[in-house]
């Protein structure tokens, strides 16, 4: 399944909604690049407001590669690169519940699983 796709066109990602009938129980898969445009993030942080309990994977602050790609866009002026930021949502004022699993293992880099993917 394809949940990302990049192409001369852009990159796009798309929101995945998990649920059986007869459960309330609903998972929401937000797929991140860890760079796209502020107004972007602003719609992905309201709609995780609305969650009861966000699992939340990888490393929370900006990331290098998110970081390299918004620069390159802006060197080789591509169209729409330069309003481009790395990943900016501030979990703790969105009042849901933030889970971690990788924070769970301890140590090492928060940004990877253990080795043994706990």
């Amino acid at each position: 399944m394809q949940i990302t796709e990049v192409s001369e066109l852009g990159l796009r990602s798309a929101v995945i909604t998990l649920d059986r009938s007869g459960s309330p129980m609903r998972i929401v898969l937000f797929p991140m690049v860890h760079f796209g445009l502020p107004s972007f993030y602003r719609q992905v942080a309201s709609r995780l407001s609305t969650c009861d309990l966000i699992v939340a994977e990888g490393y929370d602050g900006p990331s290098g590669t998110g970081l390299a790609y918004a620069i390159a866009n802006r060197l080789t002026r591509q169209r729409g690169g330069s309003g481009l930021v790395n990943q900016d949502i501030d979990y703790r004022a969105l009042g849901v519940p933030v889970v971690w699993p990788e924070r769970l293992t301890g140590g090492g880099r928060r940004d990877r699983l253990s080795w043994w993917g706990c």
